[in-house]
């Protein structure tokens, strides 16, 4: 049985990610939610809509990265006795260190402990564990690189295009491709082993192949002990999050097309038999490659955590993953909480709405730092817009530029496909860039239509949008019919 809640918990995170996960917290708990903030945060309407009370960090041109300020944090947690905070996304919610120190301060992390998240976030160990089980895993070094000579000598072993990737990862950062042995360079090696120590405070580096076109798949696992006390990891559900830019995922759908149910079945029970390994408690992610050359898949990494696109699969099972999180590392036993959850219907898609405009000059998209002016999301049966954003907010170049996700459901994907145009050109955004317009792009392209497209849609779609300006602004008349890029 698991004991009644009561205390405050402490919600220590930003944007997006603090609101989705303050708004199910108070929904599944009805305690009070103390949300985090810093400055230039002040304004955004989850602060005001759902926090009980609010704890100031201080503004991050005093002193920048005040949401990974353990110290900080642990403050805050403190000043209202917190005994359970919950990390969201990104920031600290992979740090196994920080989660350590959460623990050793008495306050239980609503997530994967500091062990679990030690070994899930070092990719190289995931590697490692995986070969031992017999799961596929992609050709690369498999082991730290420690010079330029180690780099050069797997590069040719296995061939070019590699990429170069932090060991202690995530969210796309730190990674580059390498085409050929002359751009793999000394100084390039060093900048990406100092891009490592920046972002991840670990300068680790490995290599890995490089495939042209791919899918990527990723199977979500809820993981608990049953009332015998035996661990068990379930699938819950595989997404599909092929369409990235820059290695950060855009548009993410539950469920994946194109993959036979033989396929999608072993996938989850590599990703099943991976995670028994570890044993996380609550929910993280399996994610997989499929090479669309030979049709084989890989294994990529794990996700020790909630994930930022947890929304389609919540939608078509009708869960909140959230409660099942905090269920599983409350003790609830794994056979209970899955025995609540319903057969999965219809289908989900999500767009990552981003703070960011095209430039037609620089053929590229950059950051829009702007105040907002009118922000009017759309509305409707079965669509739904996770955001802080109001009128009057600054957008400001301290955090990433991810300022809302509309996820949108349908009994088909034509049908979900549909009401996402509509649900975008609904989405009025005043006085910043925003991608919408590559989204409606997207959506009008026929490959994307099919179903059957891959990794490499991205470069085609962008080519052929900016060859029509089709990504300067939104119009009715400008989205009237799909293209073949």
């Amino acid at each position: 049985m698991v004991e009644a809640l009561e205390t405050w918990i402490g919600v220590l995170n930003r944007g997006v990610s603090a609101k989705v996960i303050a708004e199910s917290l108070k929904k599944i708990t009805g305690v009070s939610v103390i949300v985090a903030y810093t400055e230039e945060d002040a304004g955004l309407s989850y602060l005001h809509d759902l926090a009980d009370e609010t704890f100031y960090l201080g503004s991050e041109n005093d002193n920048a990265l005040l949401y990974m300020n353990v110290d900080k944090l642990i403050e805050a947690a403190y000043e209202k006795r917190c005994k359970f905070v919950h990390l969201g996304t990104g920031m600290l919610s992979e740090n196994h260190e920080a989660v350590r120190t959460f623990e050793k301060a008495g306050i239980k992390n609503i997530g994967a402990t500091s062990d679990q998240i030690e070994i899930a976030s070092d990719k190289i160990k995931t590697i490692l564990l995986a070969k031992r089980l017999g799961i596929p895993v992609k050709p690369g070094s498999h082991s730290e690189l420690i010079s330029i000579e180690d780099a050069k000598e797997i590069a040719k072993k296995i061939g070019y295009p590699v990429m170069l990737k932090p060991i202690r990862g995530g969210g796309g950062r730190g990674i580059k491709k390498f085409t050929s042995f002359e751009e793999l360079t000394k100084d390039a090696f060093e900048k990406i082993k100092a891009d490592a120590k920046k972002y991840f405070r670990n300068d680790s580096i490995y290599m890995e192949v490089f495939f042209d076109k791919i899918r990527h798949i990723e199977v979500q696992i809820m993981g608990g002990c049953d009332e015998n006390g035996v661990y068990h990891a379930k699938p819950l559900g595989v997404r599909n999050c092929t369409i990235q830019r820059n290695h950060q995922k855009i548009i993410e759908e539950a469920s994946p097309l194109l993959l036979s149910k033989d396929k999608l079945s072993q996938i989850e029970n590599y990703a099943v038999s991976l995670i028994n390994q570890i044993g996380i408690i609550g929910l993280c992610t399996v994610e997989f490659v499929v090479d669309i050359a030979d049709g084989k898949f890989y294994f990529s990494e794990v996700n020790a955590r909630i994930q930022v696109e947890k929304r389609p699969t919540e939608m078509i099972f009708g869960i909140d993953l959230v409660k099942i999180q905090f269920d599983l590392i409350r003790g609830s036993p794994l056979n209970l909480v899955r025995e609540h959850i319903p057969e999965p219907n219809g289908y989900a898609i999500e767009f990552r709405i981003n703070a960011e405009g095209w430039k037609k000059e620089e053929k590229c998209f950059m950051s829009s730092v702007d105040t907002v002016t009118r922000f009017s999301p759309p509305t409707g049966d079965e669509i739904k817009v996770d955001t802080g954003i109001r009128n009057g907010i600054t957008i400001n170049h301290h955090y990433d530029n991810l300022i809302a996700l509309l996820t949108v459901k349908g009994g088909s994907r034509e049908e979900c496909l549909k009401k996402a145009r509509e649900a975008l050109l609904q989405f009025e955004v005043e006085g910043i860039d925003t991608n919408i317009p590559f989204h409606l792009c997207v959506l009008d392209n026929k490959k994307f239509i099919s179903g059957n497209y891959d990794s490499d849609l991205v470069n085609e779609i962008m080519e052929e949008a900016y060859q029509f300006k089709r990504l300067e602004k939104i119009t009715e008349k400008q989205f009237d019919s799909s293209y073949e890029a």
